[in-house]
């Protein structure tokens, strides 16, 4: 008898991470391969990866080709769908637009959307003289962030990088209405730190409560935006009683927090 073994791939970084293997449909957990086959609708996947960055993060890849062409969906590791590949004419011209800016004469490897608070995101990886970059943009076109190599980023944010040890997994440079500033997430003993080292383009180490605080701040300012938008006439606010909603009280929410890290102030 016969016994043919179908060989399969890896990945692995170069602090010996196993940061991908292929697996099969019927290797996944449950919650997964359910999820799997009801995006694919019938669709048989090419291949299937597991991807770990060591961060407590875990993705799976699923691979459809068809013809010449190829379509790339990531599902989280509770069975749910985190991206979706597209092609770049597909994406709304405004971020369309931005991406192109960012991509310049490099190589396009990949174009993805997913989506957070409802909201549409399109991320862009490619290479650039030989090396990794990818740029996330907002369906209206805002730069959000982006994926570099440490020769990429300012003198003091590699020296910053250097200095804090370990495995650089990746580097991102976050663009915010507070100011932009780098996110280095760093392997050691095989796994990430978290959370990831938070930079300034100066070089300064920010608290790890920054992150929090930001995120605070711009919950706060997006949702009391939205619920200005949404009172009520003047004479109805005297006359009657209205419960507050529930991104009013988010947003109440957000502002206690950010009394909480008061202590916590920017040098």
């Amino acid at each position: 008898r016969r016994v043919l073994f179908r060989s399969r791939g890896v990945t692995i970084a170069p602090d010996g991470w196993l940061a991908a293997r292929e697996v099969a449909l019927n290797e996944l957990p449950a919650s997964v391969a359910q999820g799997i086959r009801k995006t694919l609708n019938g669709a048989v996947p090419t291949r299937i990866d597991r991807s770990d960055e060591g961060g407590g993060e875990v993705t799976f890849d699923v691979t459809v080709e068809s013809g010449a062409r190829s379509r790339t969906w990531i599902f989280s590791a509770d069975g749910k769908l985190d991206a979706i590949e597209l092609a770049l004419n597909d994406t709304p011209a405004a971020a369309q637009k931005e991406l192109l800016a960012r991509l310049g004469t490099a190589r396009l490897v990949h174009v993805f959307k997913f989506e957070d608070e409802g909201e549409s995101y399109f991320e862009a990886t490619f290479v650039k003289s030989g090396q990794h970059h990818a740029a996330t943009a907002h369906a209206d076109g805002t730069l959000v962030s982006e994926v570099m190599p440490l020769g990429a980023a300012p003198p003091a944010v590699q020296k910053a990088v250097r200095d804090a040890g370990g495995f650089l997994v990746k580097l991102e440079l976050q663009h915010d209405d507070a100011g932009d500033y780098f996110e280095a997430s760093l392997r050691r003993t095989g796994s990430c730190q978290s959370p990831p080292k938070v930079i300034r383009a100066h070089g300064a180490l920010l608290p790890p409560t920054f992150s929090v605080r930001l995120i605070c701040r711009q919950t706060r300012a997006r949702l009391i935006r939205t619920t200005r938008r949404r009172r009520l006439p003047a004479r109805s606010r005297r006359t009657s009683y209205r419960r507050p909603s529930r991104k009013t009280l988010m947003a109440r929410k957000a502002t206690a927090c950010l009394r909480r890290l008061q202590t916590h102030r920017l040098s």
